[in-house]
């Protein structure tokens, strides 16, 4: 299944990770990664990090669509609670 691929992609490169990858027809995908190495770090720049993990997959346009989303673990538990 292409999302655990991507998913251990991820977690290959950001050991510390929850990294969670949906999909409902294998070519839109809606990616979170939650991990504190997004500490003071932009948006844009997050969202660098997990494309160049990924960019091969988008590169043979295996991936059509990606939505990400990044947070630090103290931005996860303001939003959401502790519930990882």
């Amino acid at each position: 299944m292409l999302s655990e691929k991507i998913k251990n992609l991820i977690l290959n490169e950001l050991i510390n990770s929850k990294v969670y990858v949906n999909t409902f027809d294998e070519i839109h995908f809606d990616i979170i990664v939650i991990d504190d190495i997004f500490i003071n770090v932009d948006l844009i720049e997050r969202h660098r990090c997990i494309y160049n993990i990924i960019k091969n997959y988008i590169l043979n346009k295996i991936l059509h669509a990606v939505s990400i989303k990044t947070y630090t673990l103290d931005e996860w538990k303001e939003i959401f609670g502790n519930k990882i």
